[in-house]
């Protein structure tokens, strides 16, 4: 059994990517008006400065012979429980700031979804695609 979580410094590596989408954003909130500009920066660094860190934390998963279980959730756990044998394609990929980190970002595809766990160690990622790939 392979278990995994998300590193520390991947989560805040996504963070500081949604942070700077707002940032881009924000420009055109202003636009409307000082009061609705406030409102969205506001709304927006407390999703993704207070939401998203905890989301991300607790989202957490297992590989056992033949299943792929991945669960999170803050109040309400949901687990997501995948057929290792309809795993088709999983692939890693990393930006700069994400490579300082030691993290990356692995998608795994299925026939039915997509999984994306950002800001997982390149440890634990190279570990699954080796189990998923029959290593």
């Amino acid at each position: 059994m392979v278990r995994f979580r998300l590193d520390k410094k991947g989560i805040g590596v996504v963070c500081l990517w949604f942070v700077a989408l707002g940032a881009l954003a924000a420009p055109f909130a202003f636009w409307q008006g000082l009061f609705p500009g406030a409102v969205f920066s506001a709304a927006w660094l407390a999703v993704f400065l207070l939401w998203l860190p905890a989301r991300l934390a607790r989202l957490e998963g297992s590989i056992t012979l033949g299943e792929l279980r991945v669960s999170g959730g803050i109040w309400f756990k949901s687990s997501r429980r995948i057929p290792t044998r309809f795993v088709s394609a999983a692939g890693c990929f990393s930006t700069p700031l994400l490579r300082r980190c030691g993290c990356c970002v692995l998608i795994l595809s299925t026939s039915g979804a997509v999984v994306m766990l950002p800001g997982i160690a390149d440890a634990d990622a190279h570990r699954l695609t080796a189990c998923l790939q029959g290593g």
